[in-house]
């Protein structure tokens, strides 16, 4: 088959978007898959299975390896939840409000998408945490890829627990997270592409609330004197007032995202 007829192909199974860039991830590019003259067999059989996992409802950024955030390229894998533009607000947010001087501390690091984007752009020393090793791993990788590997630390633990170390504590300035926030009971009305990813990544407890709750209340003490970043659903606006009014803390800011629902969280605590 001609590259022409392979697009051509793709494109009636997978939409356009979708088999530019899958190509792309197998070829580099699309005028060099173009300026080929024919596709082998062997690669035919390589672009087949790709589709393949696509057309089953895996993620197009799983299939490929990889996705842009923030301008940046980052690695994907199963073990990580696929960054989202709603994450980049956050980010810009933090980066407007922060100074190099501040040092950060990602909760649920993930792929490592908002340590590696403050670091890169802020140019801010940090700590990248998760409780999932194979997400460090995927985290470090990351980091080494756009340069700031040295201006990370990773950390295999348990939500805010690092901060326990006096050492860690007075250093950290910033707290900034997006946690897992779907409620338990939504989880399995996801769609089929969402259910790909890591549940660990996805599931906020009963109420969507856990992890905020342990922010506000388990690690109260630890919290004092930081600032506080955290991105929610929409729908969680509401009783995470109530819980921050329970938590004592009187300074606090909801912010906007780009489709004018409130879905991010300064606190001063």
């Amino acid at each position: 088959m001609t590259p022409s007829e392979v697009l051509r192909d793709l494109s009636k199974k997978v939409g356009p978007s979708n088999a530019k860039a899958l190509v792309a991830s197998l070829y580099g590019d699309i005028a060099h898959f173009i300026s080929l003259r024919y596709i082998r067999a062997d690669e035919l059989e390589d672009i087949f299975h790709i589709t393949t996992r696509l057309l089953k409802g895996e993620p197009l950024q799983y299939v490929v390896g990889y996705c842009e955030f923030m301008s940046l390229r980052f690695k994907v894998t199963p073990s990580v939840l696929i960054p989202r533009p709603e994450t980049e607000v956050l980010v810009e947010i933090v980066l407007k409000r922060a100074s190099p001087d501040d040092i950060y501390f990602d909760l649920g690091t993930g792929s490592g998408a908002i340590a590696v984007s403050l670091s890169y752009y802020g140019r801010m020393f940090g700590y990248a945490v998760d409780i999932s090793s194979s997400a460090l791993e995927v985290a470090r990788e990351n980091a080494i890829i756009n340069g700031v590997f040295e201006k990370i630390e990773f950390i295999h633990a348990d939500s805010l627990t690092p901060l326990m170390v006096p050492e860690i504590n007075e250093r950290v300035t910033l707290i900034v997270s997006n946690p897992p926030y779907i409620p338990s009971p939504m989880l399995e009305e996801l769609p089929q592409a969402v259910k790909h990813e890591p549940r660990m990544a996805l599931d906020g407890g009963p109420d969507g609330l856990l992890h905020y709750k342990r922010i506000f209340g388990e690690f109260r003490d630890l919290i004092r004197g930081k600032r506080i970043f955290l991105e929610f659903a929409p729908y969680e606006a509401v009783h995470l007032e109530e819980l921050l009014q329970k938590a004592d803390v009187e300074k606090y800011e909801f912010l906007k995202g780009l489709d004018g629902e409130v879905r991010y969280l300064e606190v001063h605590a």
